[in-house]
């Protein structure tokens, strides 16, 4: 901490309670020396008396120099000035857009005029091709109605009974009058309507080429206009933000130039004024911070003391005192359970190797897996928690578990527990065990076989069973040869619990 003091230019004689109130009566005049030249009020800042209630003076300190920074007048006329500079800017921008835009569009004008003429003279050559087809149009039905006239001659002298010779519309007999016909149908009817509707069709053609390019001067000339349009409008806006209007003998693109060097200038002008204030306010800031390093200090040396003045209190060393007994309590108490885990595991060993052939005999009888002929139960001590870790192993020495049905293990638990219960000479609290529905996953016959094994188990213990498996009650009550006495339990309610009745 005193190593970020010497950093902040903090001298050792002021790292106290008097140094700390000292540099805050500077920061106070400074800021209201600040205020004063910017032409700003300042909220009033009271220097406390302890330094312990420094903490409002430098909320009240900090939140000044923030609003010195953002409205004392050269950053306000700074901010002024950027915003004019991001306007004219933007605006002559979209004045250059859109003068492209006009000369792109008056030289694509005027290619088209130069290749296919005015408006007016496209409108004339219009005219003039509606005329020429409308002659067409009319020669042409003139030939179509002669042409009709003498297909129907054609037909009428085609039937049978009618003089070929004599002419049916006015009557003059002529030699071969049909064949005649016919050949001048060929030769000049059917050829001369041919040859002017082509003629017809070549003309509609060139009318709507013309009616095309008609079409495209007008887009062109719209198009130019709009433009145009468009560029009074920018006129317009320039105008305004240069607060005089735009003729016809400005320049936009000049004014808007000079306009915005005049504000480079100003901005120049004004950073210099700006960054000499902010460097100003960025120096009280750092009183501040020497403020807030010199608080902390003295709070860490507070601290310190009082946890001196604690550990020498008589409550403290006695803590102490107690903190080492209790370190070799936990160290009595750790050998204690290491003791206990290894009397634990060697008492499991003896018990699991004297109980191995009866827990071995009562799970081949009760299970008869034919894959298993001897089982192995082995125990060992469980390296992460020190608790005895037990295995089931087949005559092979192979895990036993992965081959066992749900029946066969459920065999396996009443193996072990009926082995250890009936182990001889072990100590037994009690002089009985206590089966709880033991036939879950088993099958017939694997619960006439447990009847027979809790047949004998009674030679050495007392057997409580409980169960609802209505088969395993009747093995029970028909196979078990020792003494037994049943017990039924029925309408259970909540508050009474079961009535118990005796057969």
């Amino acid at each position: 901490m005193r190593d970020k003091a010497n950093e902040k230019e903090l001298k050792e004689d002021q790292l106290n309670e008097i140094g700390v109130l000292g540099i805050a009566n500077e920061v106070k005049e400074q800021l209201q020396e600040f205020a004063s030249e910017v032409g700003l009020g300042i909220a009033e800042l009271q220097v406390p008396e302890q330094w312990k209630e420094l903490q409002q003076f430098q909320k009240v300190a900090n939140e000044e120099i923030k609003r010195l920074r953002s409205e004392m007048p050269s950053v306000k006329e700074q901010e002024g000035l950027f915003k004019s500079r991001t306007q004219f800017t933007q605006l002559k921008t979209e004045y250059e857009r859109k003068k492209s835009e006009s000369r792109s569009t008056e030289t694509e004008l005027k290619k088209f005029i130069e290749e296919n003429g005015t408006g007016d003279l496209l409108n004339q050559a219009k005219s003039e091709m509606e005329k020429q087809i409308s002659e067409k149009e009319k020669e042409m039905n003139e030939a179509n109605a002669k042409a009709t006239a003498v297909s129907k001659a054609m037909d009428y002298l085609r039937l049978e009974g009618v003089d070929k010779d004599i002419c049916p519309v006015c009557s003059k007999e002529t030699t071969d009058l049909l064949v005649h016909l016919e050949k001048e149908w060929e030769e000049k009817y059917k050829e001369q309507v041919g040859r002017i509707q082509e003629q017809i069709d070549e003309l509609r053609s060139r009318l709507k080429d013309i009616e095309s390019l008609l079409n495209q001067c007008k887009k062109l000339r719209e198009r130019d206009g709009i433009v145009k349009e468009e560029i009074k409008e920018v006129n317009k806006k320039i105008g305004e933000a240069l607060g005089r209007e735009i003729t016809e003998k400005d320049d936009p693109l000049v004014l808007l130039n000079n306009q915005l060097d005049r504000v480079e200038k100003g901005l120049n002008k004004l950073e210099q004024a700006v960054e000499s204030k902010q460097k100003t306010l960025n120096g009280i800031a750092n009183l501040l911070e020497q403020i807030q390093l010199i608080v902390n200090i003295l709070n860490l040396e507070e601290k310190k003391r009082i946890v001196e003045q604690i550990q020498q209190s008589p409550e403290y060393l006695r803590i102490e005192e107690l903190k080492d007994q209790m370190a070799i309590l936990i160290d009595d108490v750790e050998k204690i359970k290491q003791a206990i885990s290894e009397a634990s595991h060697k008492e499991a060993q003896q018990k699991v190797f004297s109980a191995g052939e009866v827990i071995d005999n009562y799970f081949r009888r009760i299970a008869n897996n034919p894959s298993v002929n001897k089982i192995g139960f082995l125990v060992s001590v469980d390296s992460k928690t020190t608790r005895n870790s037990y295995e089931f192993k087949d005559q092979n020495g192979e895990d036993l578990t992965p081959i066992l049905s749900q029946g066969d293990l459920n065999a396996m638990a009443l193996s072990v527990f009926l082995g250890m219960a009936c182990l001889k000479g072990a100590t037994q609290q009690f002089g009985f065990i206590m089966l709880d529905d033991p036939s879950q996953s088993l099958g017939s016959e694997h619960k006439e076989r447990l009847v027979a094994v809790l047949d004998e188990v009674l030679n050495e213990r007392m057997v409580i069973l409980s169960s609802m498996d209505k088969e395993l009650q009747d093995l029970v009550l028909s196979k078990i040869t020792k003494a037994k006495t049943k017990y039924i339990f029925a309408d259970w309610t909540p508050e009474t619990g079961p009535e118990v009745k005796k057969e």
